[in-house]
C-alpha cells in the first residue's frame, strides 16, 4: 500500500519504460484518471543491460543516475532490490514510494488516495474484488506472458509461448463485455 498524505504537496516521480508492458497499465490509470499533470516521468532508453534499465543522460531528477539499479541502491542504501519499473517515488524525500504495478495503478485510479479529483472511476467500490481478480490474472497471463516471449532463447520456445499469449488475448477479448466502452474526457 502506497501511504502518501494526500494533503502534503507530494512531488512525485515515475521511472517507466515503453517496452514494459506493466508499466503500460500504470500510464493508462495516470492519463484516465486525469493525473498526468500530477506526475513528472523519467523514461528508460528500453535497453536492459547488466545494470538493468538505463535511463537517459540528464533524465534522473533524484540523483542524476545512469541506471535505474542505482537510483534504487541510493533510495534504499543496503536493500536488496530486483531493479524493475514501474518505481514510483517522492521527489523532496527521496522515498520509494512503489515499484508495483497493481499498487500504482490502484493509487493512480484513487486520485492518489483522495488528493485529486480523478476523471473517471477505475476502482467503483462495487468492482473492486472483480477488479482485483481482473488485475492477477492479466499480472501472470498478460504482462508475463509478454515477457516469456521476449526473453525466450530459442525459436521454438518463443512460437510455443507466442501462441500461449495470443491464446489468453483471445480469453481476455471474449470476457470483455460488447456492451461497454471505456472513454473519458478530462
Amino acid at each position: 500500500m502506497i501511504r502518501v498524505d494526500p494533503k502534503a504537496n507530494s512531488q512525485l516521480h515515475l521511472y517507466a519504460a515503453w517496452g514494459c508492458p506493466f508499466c503500460h497499465r500504470v500510464l493508462v490509470a495516470m492519463v484516465l484518471a486525469g493525473l498526468g499533470d500530477h506526475v513528472t516521468i523519467s523514461w528508460m532508453r528500453n535497453i536492459k543491460g547488466p545494470a538493468g534499465w538505463e535511463i537517459a543522460p540528464g533524465d534522473d531528477p533524484l540523483f542524476g543516475e545512469s541506471s535505474l539499479k542505482k537510483v534504487y541502491e541510493r533510495l534504499e542504501p543496503g536493500v536488496e532490490h530486483t531493479p524493475s519499473v514501474p518505481l514510483l517515488v517522492e521527489l523532496s524525500s527521496k522515498t520509494l514510494l512503489s515499484s508495483s504495478s497493481m499498487q500504482i495503478t490502484r493509487y493512480f485510479a484513487r486520485g492518489m488516495n483522495g488528493a485529486h479529483p480523478v476523471c473517471l472511476d477505475l476502482s467503483p467500490a462495487n468492482l473492486i474484488e472483480q477488479i482485483d481478480t481482473m488485475n492477477e490474472w492479466l499480472h501472470s497471463a498478460v504482462n508475463r506472458a509478454v515477457y516469456e516471449v521476449g526473453f525466450s532463447a530459442e525459436q521454438g520456445g518463443t512460437k510455443r509461448k507466442s501462441n500461449s499469449s495470443l491464446i489468453r488475448s483471445t480469453s481476455l477479448s471474449a470476457a470483455w463485455p460488447s456492451s461497454r466502452s471505456c472513454s473519458a474526457t478530462c
